[in-house]
C-alpha cells in the first residue's frame, strides 16, 4: 500500500486509488526550516513526497526546499520526491533551469504533471504508482548524493559566513552551550548553505578533545586580550571557555561594534585598552571593519594596529586569528612583527575532517608559546628606561662622553633588534642578546678606565680603582688601590672595573649588595660560554644582565 505525502497551497491532491494520501498545506512566507518542521513527522512513514510548485513564489525555492529535506538527513531522507506542476511537458522541464542545487540530477527526484494521475491501461492503476515503485528501486547513497549537489552561499558577507561556520565548528567540538552560541547553532539549522556544509563536512565523527588536549601549563599571570569585530557573536565565549574557564587565565575582549567605527577609532581604542590593562598577548582578527575589505594590505586596520602595538612594545605577543588563508596577507603581517598566525576555520580546508580539531590544538600551543615569550615585553620596558636615561644625560657637546653615550645607544639598538628575534625554543637567540648586553657593559670599562703613572683611575674625577674580588668561598673582598706596576701583566678585568664603578664611582650599591654577586655571575657565565664550558644562557641570566644595564645607565656620569 502506497503512502504519499502531498504538499500544496490552495488546492489539495487529486484522489489516487490504491494509496493513502496525507495533505499538508504550506502557507506563509517561505522558510526552509519552518516548512520542514511542519512536515517532518509526517515524512516518517511515507514512501513518496509530492510537492506542488505553486506553493513557491520563486521557482528556485522548490529545489532549495527539496534539497533541505534531503540534507536534514532524517530516517526517511531518501524518500522519492516529485515536483508537481500543472504544465505541459516542455514547460515542465523549463523548471530545471531554476535548479542551481543539482538535486534534479540525482536519483529519486522527478518532475511530474497531470499525466501521472491518468490510468495506465495495462495495470488499471494511476501511472504515478508505477513511477513511485521505479524511483524507490533506484539507489540513492548519502555520500554520493552530498557530492552530487551544490549549494552556493547566497549572502554577500563572506567574512561573516566564514566566522559563523568556524564558531559552529569550534563550539560543537568543545561542546559549548550559551545564548550567543545557540544563535549560531540555530542559523546552521535554518540557513540552507550552512545546512549543506554541516551535511557535507560532519563534525560528529571527529575525535573529541580531552582535558590534556586543552590544558596549558604556564607560570605567572599573563593577560590576554581578544580584538575581533565578531567577538560577541561567539568567539569571546569560545576563547573564554578555553582560556579563562579551563586554564584560569586572565582573558578579556574589546566589546565594541567595530562596524560603526573608523579604523583610527578602533586603533586608538585598542591601544588604550592594551596600555591601561597591561596586556601581554593580543589575539587579533585580520579584518576589523568593512573598509578593510577594499583597503590596501598596509592600510588594513589590523596591520596598522599591529604596527602600533609593536612600536609601543615589541615584546607584546600578537597572534593573528582569522579566516583568511592568503599567503600575501601572512607575508605582510610577518613583516610588521606578528608572532603567530592561526586560521580559525574555513570551508576551503574541510577536505581534512580534523582541521578544526587541529586548529584548536594549534591555538592552545600558540598561546602556550606566547606565554613563554612575554618576558620579552618586560625586557623592552627596561630597554625604554635605559634609553630614557641615556637621553637625559647632561654633557658637553663633542666630548668623549657624548661619543660614549652614542656608542651605548647604538649598542642598545642592537640589543633591541636581537631581542625581537628571541625564540625560547632556539636557545642561541637568547645567547646573542646576552652577549650584546655584555658588550653594552663592556663599554663602561672601555670609557671610564684610564691610568696615570702610578694608579688605574675611573672617569673624569680620577677616582682610584679599587681591587675588588670574590674569594674562592664567594666572599667579597677589597684588596686596596689598583696600582699600575711596571711590567705587571695583571691589569683590571671587566669585573674589577664594573664593581668599582658600582660601589665607588656611581654609588649604585655598597659592598654587600646582590648587584656585585650578579656581576660576578655574569662574568663567570660569559667566560664559561666563550670557553665552551656553558652551552647556552638562561632566560633568568638574560633578565639579570638587563637589570644591571638599567642600574648603570641610571647612575652614570662623566
Amino acid at each position: 500500500m502506497n503512502n504519499i505525502l502531498y504538499l500544496y497551497r490552495g488546492k489539495k491532491s487529486k484522489v489516487i486509488d490504491n494509496c493513502t494520501i496525507s495533505n499538508i498545506e504550506l502557507s506563509g512566507e517561505y522558510n526552509h526550516h519552518r516548512y520542514y518542521q511542519s512536515i517532518k513527522q509526517e515524512l516518517e512513514d511515507k514512501n513518496a513526497l509530492i510537492i506542488d510548485v505553486n506553493i513557491f513564489v520563486n521557482e528556485t525555492e522548490v529545489f532549495e526546499f527539496s534539497t533541505y529535506i534531503r540534507i536534514s538527513h532524517h530516517d526517511n531522507w531518501d524518500i522519492p520526491i516529485f515536483l508537481y506542476a500543472n504544465k505541459g511537458l516542455k514547460n515542465l522541464y523549463q523548471l530545471l533551469k531554476s535548479d542551481y542545487t543539482n538535486i534534479s540530477k540525482t536519483n529519486r527526484f522527478e518532475l511530474i504533471n497531470d499525466s501521472e494521475f491518468l490510468i495506465n491501461e495495462i495495470t488499471g492503476e494511476p501511472k504515478i504508482l508505477q513511477t513511485i515503485k521505479v524511483e524507490n528501486n533506484k539507489l540513492l547513497e548519502w555520500n554520493n548524493f552530498i557530492e552530487s549537489i551544490e549549494i552556493k552561499n547566497q549572502e554577500t558577507n563572506n567574512h561573516t559566513i566564514s566566522n559563523e561556520w568556524a564558531i559552529y565548528r569550534w563550539a560543537t567540538l568543545l561542546d559549548i552551550q550559551n545564548d550567543e552560541i545557540e544563535k549560531i547553532y540555530s542559523k546552521v539549522e535554518n540557513n540552507l548553505y550552512f545546512k549543506y556544509l554541516k551535511a557535507k563536512y560532519p563534525i560528529f565523527d571527529i575525535e573529541k578533545l580531552n582535558k590534556n588536549d586543552l590544558k596549558i601549563q604556564y607560570t605567572g599571570k599573563p593577560k590576554i586580550l581578544l580584538i575581533d569585530d565578531e567577538s560577541e557573536k561567539g568567539w569571546h565565549e569560545i576563547l573564554a571557555y578555553l582560556l579563562r574557564n579551563y586554564n584560569n587565565l586572565d582573558f578579556d575582549y574589546l566589546g565594541e561594534d567595530f562596524k560603526e567605527n573608523t579604523s583610527n577609532f578602533i586603533i586608538e581604542k585598542s591601544l588604550n585598552k592594551i596600555k591601561s590593562d597591561d596586556i601581554d598577548i593580543v589575539i587579533l582578527d585580520f579584518r576589523l571593519n568593512s573598509d578593510d575589505f577594499k583597503s590596501k594590505l598596509t592600510e588594513v586596520t589590523s596591520v596598522r594596529l599591529l604596527q602600533k602595538i609593536k612600536e609601543y612594545n615589541p615584546g607584546i605577543q600578537v597572534i593573528i586569528f582569522s579566516a583568511t588563508n592568503k599567503i600575501w596577507n601572512l607575508q605582510v603581517l610577518q613583516k610588521y612583527g606578528c608572532d603567530g598566525f592561526l586560521i580559525k576555520d574555513s570551508v576551503n580546508f574541510q577536505v581534512n575532517k580534523n582541521f578544526t580539531r587541529n586548529s584548536i590544538k594549534a591555538f592552545k600551543s600558540m598561546i602556550k608559546f606566547s606565554i613563554q615569550k612575554i618576558f620579552i615585553k618586560d625586557l623592552f620596558e627596561i630597554y625604554d628606561l635605559v634609553s630614557e636615561n641615556l637621553e637625559n644625560l647632561d654633557y658637553e657637546d663633542y666630548s668623549n662622553f657624548e661619543k660614549f653615550k652614542n656608542d651605548l645607544q647604538s649598542q642598545l639598538m642592537l640589543i633591541k633588534e636581537s631581542s625581537k628575534l628571541i625564540d625560547p625554543q632556539i636557545r642561541t637567540t637568547i645567547d646573542i642578546v646576552f652577549l650584546n648586553c655584555f658588550n653594552f657593559l663592556e663599554q663602561f670599562k672601555n670609557h671610564y678606565l684610564h691610568n696615570d703613572d702610578e694608579y688605574y683611575l675611573l672617569g673624569d674625577e680620577g677616582e682610584v680603582l679599587q681591587k675588588y674580588y670574590f674569594s674562592k668561598n664567594k666572599e667579597f673582598n677589597k684588596e686596596g688601590d689598583f696600582r699600575k706596576i711596571q711590567n705587571d701583566k695583571y691589569t683590571p678585568t671587566w669585573f674589577n672595573v664594573l664593581s668599582s664603578l658600582a660601589v665607588d664611582y656611581f654609588s649604585i650599591c655598597n659592598t654587600d649588595s646582590e648587584i656585585l654577586d650578579d656581576l660576578d655571575v655574569i662574568k663567570d657565565n660569559r667566560n664559561d660560554f666563550l670557553h665552551n664550558k656553558k652551552e647556552h644562557f638562561k632566560q633568568s641570566e638574560l633578565e639579570t644582565i638587563v637589570n644591571i644595564m638599567y642600574k648603570f645607565s641610571e647612575k652614570m656620569k662623566e
